[in-house]
């Protein structure tokens, strides 16, 4: 929990709200985030279902900041008819999206 609490405030810049070993939350672009150990496997099933995409203003600029705190970034940009996306990854392996809107 503390590996995530810290990738979601630190890196992401959620604000923290309540923290404990089983529930955290954070306020994070206009939305609120409950974080909560996993139940039953610790592995994250890979691009399946959706995936939160994060807006943000700069891509190359989230992209180096991201690397250089020491998260996984897809080597690949793709262009999309609303932007510039790359996917990326939690410290627990969950897939997320970031994007630059044209």
């Amino acid at each position: 929990m503390e590996r995530a609490t810290r990738f979601y405030r630190d890196i992401l810049g959620g604000n923290l709200g309540y923290a404990s070993p089983h529930w955290t939350s954070l306020s994070l672009g206009g939305i609120s985030l409950g974080l909560h150990p996993a139940i039953g496997s610790p592995h994250a099933i890979r691009d399946v279902g959706h995936k939160i995409c994060f807006e943000t203003e700069n891509l190359d600029e989230a992209r180096k900041t991201l690397t250089e705190s020491g998260v996984y970034v897809a080597p690949v940009d793709h262009e999309t008819p609303n932007g510039r996306i790359f996917d990326f990854e939690d410290t627990e392996g969950n897939g997320f999206q970031m994007m630059q809107p044209q």
